[in-house]
């Protein structure tokens, strides 16, 4: 299974398994959000979703560095906690945390 996409594919029954899948198999330096979410694209192409889950649209929207989105999403499914605290989640561990404090 090592390296194979096809064996992944065939292994995984939901895009974001195939997505660990691949990290962990195939290109585990992979670097960038970028590279990420036009990874992510990809697999959920390969095994789409039967339902929309909030959770993750909220994680496509995270790779795509899309932080408008990710708060309307945030206020949207999770209520006004999660919008109050996002900013903390979203700059957790980076230089922009001591920035935003």
């Amino acid at each position: 299974m090592l390296g194979n996409a096809n064996s992944l594919c065939s292994a995984t029954c939901h895009w974001i398994e195939l997505y660990i899948s691949h990290l962990l198999y195939i290109s585990p330096f992979t670097v960038g959000l970028e590279s990420m979410y036009s990874l992510a694209q990809k697999n959920i192409q390969l095994k789409p979703m039967a339902s929309a889950h909030k959770l993750m649209g909220l994680i496509i929207e995270i790779l795509g560095e899309n932080t408008e989105v990710v708060l309307a999403e945030c206020l949207k499914g999770f209520g006004p906690w999660m919008v109050a605290h996002a900013i903390e989640l979203l700059t957790a561990g980076t230089d922009h945390a001591k920035m935003c404090c």
